[in-house]
């Protein structure tokens, strides 16, 4: 046997006077909550940082193996000499390194 409810107790109505249970009462509350309009949610823009340019110091370089010896000018030999050595900003060297193969393993040292 099911307790009656007693009045005003674990009866609540759905607006018409009929009675309804909590179930449907948390049905129409969510409802009431539905139709509310939402604020409209800004989307996320995302920005892509610049790509970071390499440090590139505004000197020159020389091309040193491990004896010392730097590139000679014609980029042919190496040399003992530094007034005959090869020296060149940072494209430069760059573009010997990927042309010439005995600059290819070298060393770059900045000129000061």
């Amino acid at each position: 046997m099911s307790p009656s409810p007693n009045k005003g107790e674990g009866v609540t109505t759905n607006g018409i006077g009929k009675p309804c249970t909590s179930h449907l009462n948390l049905s129409r509350t969510l409802a009431d909550v539905w139709r509310v309009k939402p604020e409209p949610i800004e989307p996320v823009v995302r920005v892509k940082p610049a790509p970071r340019k390499p440090f590139r110091p505004d000197c020159d370089y020389r091309l040193v193996n491990a004896a010392g010896q730097y590139l000679h000018q014609s980029g042919q030999a190496m040399t003992a000499e530094r007034s005959y050595a090869w020296q060149g900003n940072y494209s430069q060297m760059c573009k010997a390194r990927r042309c010439l193969p005995l600059a290819q393993n070298l060393n770059s040292i900045p000129v000061v």
